[in-house]
């Protein structure tokens, strides 16, 4: 019992702080301590660090490339992503403002003719070519209006990108229909085609609802030859001389699918316009008759 408690004691006895202080103090034990410092400090000032590189350089940037390399590059590109998104920016806001323009015009003026009918059909020297799109008809089938389309006949095409236009195109393209099933001898190569430019990159995300709103709206007998744009129609618009995307164009396109008359604006056609374009159709045809036989 005595052993057992005499081990305890000294397990649980602790050295006395002066003890402590006399072992550390020692003269040999401060100059261990201060040459090892000395010798550290020595092995420190001796050492040349290289510049810090990185791991794993990125796509299009140099293997040996620094921290600071790497900082001015992507500074670099940040400025010039800036600059062109301030860029975008300015476009985005300078089409905006043309189109609220263009959209006045149409509001605050009861009849807008931005380019009236012609008294002739165009020559080949001021006539253009109709531009290449993809259109969907509204029976549901992917049109590519280009010379195929056209070839072997007339097109009477009557474009609109808005309500404000419909009144107009459908001005057109009725008389023309009626003419045609009133006239005797009705020239049979002319085809009718309505084409809708569908502007805007939300109103394509709803193009399966919108069709079928249109589908409903448009008689039957017209979904295969009604045609639905979607998407940005401004570089087909400036082939077609189609300033304002508010206003309905009507064009004559002939079996090379260049067009030969045309109309831009907001004003119904009366009869005696319809009819002189029904004219220029006819006389037009009986031309072609004569030289092909």
């Amino acid at each position: 019992m005595g052993a057992l408690a005499d081990k305890l004691q000294r397990c649980f006895t602790f050295t006395p702080l002066e003890e402590l202080k006399a072992t550390f103090s020692s003269p040999s034990l401060e100059m261990l301590i201060t040459q090892r410092a000395r010798s550290t400090r020595a092995a420190a000032a001796r050492l040349v660090f290289a510049p810090r590189r990185l791991l794993s350089a990125p796509q299009g940037a140099p293997a040996s490339e620094t921290l600071a390399e790497k900082n001015r590059r992507l500074r670099e590109k940040s400025e010039e992503n800036l600059t062109q998104s301030r860029q975008r920016l300015m476009e985005d806001m300078s089409k905006r403002n043309e189109d609220m323009a263009a959209l006045r015009e149409v509001i605050h003026e009861k009849t807008v003719t931005l380019h009236p009918p012609p008294a002739a059909l165009y020559s080949q020297a001021s006539a253009f070519r109709f531009p290449q799109l993809e259109a969907t008809s509204l029976a549901g089938d992917t049109v590519i209006l280009d010379g195929n389309l056209f070839a072997g006949k007339w097109t009477l095409f009557g474009c609109a990108g808005s309500r404000f236009a419909q009144p107009m195109v459908d001005g057109w393209m009725d008389g023309i229909a009626t003419a045609l099933a009133m006239s005797p001898a009705p020239p049979t190569r002319l085809e009718l085609r309505w084409l809708s430019l569908v502007e805007g990159s939300l109103l394509n995300w709803f193009r399966r609802p919108l069709l079928m709103t249109m589908r409903r709206a448009v008689p039957a007998a017209r979904h295969g030859a009604f045609l639905c744009h979607f998407g940005d129609s401004s570089a087909p618009r400036r082939r077609l001389q189609m300033q304002n995307r508010y206003l309905g164009l009507v064009c004559l396109v002939d079996g090379r699918g260049v067009i030969r008359w045309h109309v831009h604006g907001s004003e119904v056609p009366s009869e005696p316009m319809v009819s002189e374009l029904m004219a220029m159709v006819q006389q037009e045809a009986k031309r072609e008759t004569r030289w092909t036989s």
